[in-house]
């Protein structure tokens, strides 16, 4: 919801609208990701670079959220599902 209305608050509706869609699509990893404070601090961070017109804070600190999340992710995959991958080397 956080980066929906983001999007949507700098008037990219096709945007908000695919991101509305991808959450829908990525729900389950979401829920792996939540990182509770955290993700609080991350998302006050983007907020106060909006806020500030900081658009360089602003990109550091949404690449820090992607970048974070992306680990958790894939670290989760291959601890629960990579037995089930199959190697031929």
């Amino acid at each position: 919801r956080f980066h929906c209305l983001i999007a949507e608050a700098s008037g990219n509706m096709e945007l908000a609208e695919t991101l509305g869609r991808l959450h829908d699509r990525l729900a389950r990893l979401m829920v792996i990701c939540r990182a509770g404070k955290s993700m609080e601090i991350t998302h006050a961070r983007i907020v106060e670079a909006l806020r500030a017109h900081d658009v360089e804070a602003a990109r550091q600190a949404l690449l820090s959220e992607l970048m974070a999340t992306r680990a958790t992710i894939l670290e989760h995959l291959i601890q629960e599902e990579g037995e089930a991958w199959h190697l031929d080397m």
